[in-house]
């Protein structure tokens, strides 16, 4: 049996204090830049230092969601930064309340200040949390 699976990952890179991050799929599709460390063209989409290109997020990522083919979705990681989209986060509980789409997710761990959105995905009833750690 074969699946059909969607995905993005997140991954961050540093050099000389700067910050990038980067998003792909596995398709490969193109990585814009998601967040830029400028202090001369302040976002209001902001996490920390970093600024958020929310449209290039959204432009990434949304297809993802509306691939009617899709049973299995990878999010790599549902955070702050990736909160800033309603659009997403609309997405995301369409997904989860979809019987017939598979969403493996990672989340923060709670701690701090917990944020309301990852919280409604840690207590939907859809959902299955695992803490994965390093001994």
């Amino acid at each position: 049996m074969a699946l059909n699976v969607k995905a993005f990952q997140c991954t961050l890179q540093l050099a000389f204090q700067c910050g990038a991050s980067s998003f792909c799929t596995l398709q490969r599709e193109p990585l814009p830049l998601l967040e830029h460390v400028d202090q001369s063209n302040i976002s209001r989409y902001q996490v920390g230092q970093y600024n958020v290109n929310k449209d290039s997020f959204e432009s990434l990522t949304l297809p993802i969601f509306s691939a009617q083919e899709c049973r299995v979705l990878v999010l790599d990681e549902i955070g702050r930064m990736e909160l800033f989209s309603d659009d997403f986060k609309q997405s995301v509980k369409s997904a989860l309340n979809n019987p017939q789409q598979v969403i493996l997710a990672t989340i923060p761990v709670a701690k701090g200040r917990p944020i309301s959105f990852v919280e409604e995905i840690r207590q939907h009833p859809n959902a299955k949390v695992f803490i994965v750690s390093i001994l």
